[in-house]
């Protein structure tokens, strides 16, 4: 006589199980590595706008006090290179430099202008 089946093997059950798990992993890592994009693109965003104001902050001022600074959990650092000067020495051509970086490590952006300024005799 033949026996019908009733349902399924604990063989097919635990198969079942072990395929959706790795399965299951698969989507939580993906989903895991868009928040990280999404972290890093938010930083870099934030690190494009701070470094924006203070660079044209600092080349629109005589005299922009801070050479440094933090915000929103980013640093910046700004250096002024003299490129030249008048032989007349009545200008300079300065080099505005403002790096950002997280406050945990990389530099994430970094921005640069020239400015003619007047030399104060």
């Amino acid at each position: 006589m033949h026996r019908a089946e009733q349902g399924f093997t604990l063989v097919e059950v635990l198969v079942a199980l072990v395929v959706s798990a790795v399965l299951l992993m698969i989507v939580i890592d993906g989903a895991a590595g868009a928040r990280q994009r999404e972290r890093s693109a938010e930083a870099h965003a934030d690190a494009v706008r701070l470094g924006s104001a203070i660079l044209s902050q600092a080349a629109s001022s005589e005299r922009f006090a801070e050479d440094h600074g933090s915000e929103a959990g980013l640093q910046w650092r700004l250096t002024r290179t003299l490129v030249a000067r008048d032989p007349r020495g009545l200008f300079a051509l300065t080099e505005l430099k403002v790096d950002v970086l997280q406050d945990d490590g990389p530099r994430l952006e970094s921005f640069v202008t020239r400015r003619l300024e007047r030399i104060s005799q």
